[in-house]
């Protein structure tokens, strides 16, 4: 497994666990996590937003229904091997809203959730919300979330990794893969430093940096840059999750009563798609503070300890995960597990916490031959229509 993200943990932790396949993770840092999954907010939630009508009409109802549940199975799986296995990773199950700013915004999120509501009959979650009932500024309702919660990703992602390898996975960092060769049904995964590890089944989990490795995801996978500003502040400043401005802005609050706030990258030239580097934005940076100033000005009063940071998300061409078999080729046939295989599961474009956890679930029952879980993934995850869109016919 190339990548040690929470991609790259959960398939490593799933594949051992359940399978009891033997399993060397590779990361190219010098810890885990040392990507977007150790830098983000650590959001678990699916959320009904203003583009739930784009998406039924571009996925069908069908698929998109199946979006929905698989994030809310997932989340659920989650917080449930969490609690099972003792994970200190500050789980706190706050809830989210996602905000309108305008009323016109308003009017367009609570029709969402209306049709929403009327096409998942099974519906629990998901609310409308008052924005006078919080002491944040600037909104004018929302819908609102009771089952979303907020973790320490990082803390997440160490915690899964000890699980695999208490069922015997070995986990190297400061390992960087320089190339992947098969031969003679093995493949040959060769390290910067000479070292080579020799495997049936490679798993390219390296999400934004895919295409360093597999040269033909270019273009289907890149990099985006996102900044986040954290400081110890008020408590219950942020007593839920939010997230509003078509999803470019986000925040919550940590059980250490550290704030999170990130995303603004619209300041930013071509919203940093394309960056890959790991420096501040100024523009960015500004665009944070006043953002928050202007929304959760109580979280200043008491605002310490400061930090910033940015991380490198991996954005596919259309939004979804791919995952499944690196087909590449017209004339490969399906996955032969005696000649051995590569597989990808990467570009979670900025939405991975609610969909990492099962979608290694699922790609580690496919390497195996695992039937039981073929019906999970909707389909516009699955790594089959790789050749399509490059192909230009999706």
């Amino acid at each position: 497994v190339i990548g040690g993200g929470l991609s790259g943990v959960s398939v490593a932790y799933f594949l051992s666990s359940v399978y009891n396949r033997k399993v060397c993770l590779l990361e190219r840092g010098d810890t885990l996590a040392f990507g977007a999954s150790g830098r983000n907010g650590g959001h678990l939630w699916r959320g009904i937003g203003p583009e739930w009508p784009a998406i039924v009409d571009r996925f069908g109802l069908e698929d998109a229904l199946k979006m929905q549940r698989f994030e809310t199975q997932c989340v659920k799986e989650m917080m449930g091997f969490i609690r099972e296995k003792g994970i200190e990773c500050d789980l706190h199950e706050c809830g989210s809203v996602w905000t309108s700013l305008t009323e016109s915004e308003d009017s367009h999120l609570s029709s969402c959730l209306d049709t929403y509501l009327q096409q998942c009959t099974e519906e629990q979650a998901h609310s409308s919300w008052d924005a006078q009932t919080s002491d944040m500024r600037g909104f004018h309702g929302g819908v609102f979330n009771k089952d979303a919660a907020t973790v320490h990703p990082a803390n997440l992602v160490y915690g899964i990794a000890a699980e695999a390898i208490k069922y015997g996975a070995c986990i190297h960092t400061n390992a960087v893969v320089t190339s992947t060769d098969k031969e003679d049904d093995v493949f040959h995964v060769r390290l910067s430093d000479g070292r080579t590890v020799a495997a049936k089944h490679v798993v390219h989990a390296t999400n934004a940096w895919v295409s360093k490795l597999v040269p033909a995801m270019e273009g289907l996978v890149y990099p985006v840059r996102n900044q986040v500003v954290s400081a110890r502040c008020k408590p219950g400043s942020l007593p839920h999750g939010v997230c509003f401005d078509r999803g470019y802005v986000y925040g919550m609050q940590r059980l250490d009563g550290r704030l999170v706030w990130g995303g603004c990258r619209y300041v930013a030239p071509n919203m940093d798609t394309g960056v890959d580097e790991l420096t501040l934005h100024a523009a960015v940076s500004e665009e944070l503070r006043n953002v928050l100033k202007r929304h959760v000005p109580s979280a200043l009063s008491d605002w310490s300890e400061e930090l910033e940071w940015a991380g490198i998300m991996g954005f596919s061409i259309d939004e979804q995960p791919f995952v499944g078999p690196l087909q590449l080729a017209a004339e490969q046939s399906r996955m032969d597990e005696d000649s051995g295989s590569e597989w990808i599961i990467a570009g979670f474009t900025g939405h991975g916490m609610p969909r990492c956890f099962l979608c290694a679930k699922a790609l580690a029952a496919m390497i195996c031959h695992d039937d039981s879980t073929s019906d999970l993934l909707p389909n516009c995850y699955r790594s089959s229509r790789i050749l399509k869109l490059k192909a230009g016919t999706v």
